[in-house]
């Protein structure tokens, strides 16, 4: 079984040229070729581009469509029951309690919809923002 790119980078102590990079990278175990499509509701795979490209992140167009037209719903019934709860007078407390309920359950909804058109699509580049957001996603986890 080959070894993680983190245990060659180990054994090689501080050397970090280009070239053991690469090295590295070859000799270590392989991430996947294949990822699962980002619609929740889809199980379908999308595929790594053999040559050059942008990798897909759907796997058809209309699993693209479907994502953002749940995640634009979800986003207008927060900004609508979070208005509903600043009101003045405040709702009646088992209104509230309700209010309160389908708010955290769509913010729950929304980690399965993050916003894709924020930050670098190039995350793998090397860039410092793009790898302590990764970083700090897998904190975060």
């Amino acid at each position: 079984m080959r070894p993680t790119y983190s245990v060659l980078r180990d054994r090689r102590g501080t050397d970090l040229s280009l070239e053991t990079v690469a090295d590295d990278l070859k000799a270590c175990l392989q991430p996947r070729q294949s990822a699962t499509c980002m619609n929740p509701d889809c199980n379908e795979e999308c595929q790594w581009p053999e040559g050059r490209g942008r990798p897909p992140l759907f796997h058809h167009r209309l699993c693209h469509e479907k994502y953002h037209l749940i995640r634009r719903r979800l986003l207008a019934e927060l900004v609508d029951i979070d208005n509903a709860l600043e009101r003045e007078p405040p709702p009646a407390s088992d209104e509230r309690v309700y209010l309160e309920n389908q708010g955290a359950r769509r913010r729950w909804l929304l980690l399965r919809y993050p916003d894709l058109t924020s930050g670098d699509r190039k995350e793998g580049t090397g860039s410092e923002r793009a790898h302590g957001s990764l970083l700090d996603q897998a904190g975060s986890g």
